[in-house]
């Protein structure tokens, strides 16, 4: 079974959505963020891939919202935002 190692689980979850396993992605990339101090705006924006791939519209923006407050707030100190659309298709 899986390590608990957090690297382990965001690795895997990568490899099942890229391998188009969006279940178990989605699942593992739940319980990465999940985790004391995962919770990275890339992290929830893969999250946000997953869940859209599985056809979960309103879970999905959730995600790539808290990834948008996530990313804003580590820039706010003289960087520019970057608008929900433009983090959801990867900058």
């Amino acid at each position: 079974e899986l390590s608990d190692e957090p690297r382990f689980v965001w690795m895997k979850a990568m490899v099942y959505f890229e391998s188009g396993r969006y279940v178990d992605a989605e699942r593992l990339q739940s319980r990465y963020v999940a985790g004391p101090g995962r919770g990275s705006a890339e992290a929830w924006r893969q999250l946000g891939r997953a869940r859209r791939a599985l056809g979960d519209e309103g879970a999905a923006r959730e995600c790539f919202a808290m990834a948008l407050a996530i990313l804003n707030v580590n820039q706010s100190i003289g960087g520019e935002s970057t608008s929900i659309s433009q983090f959801q298709n990867g900058r």
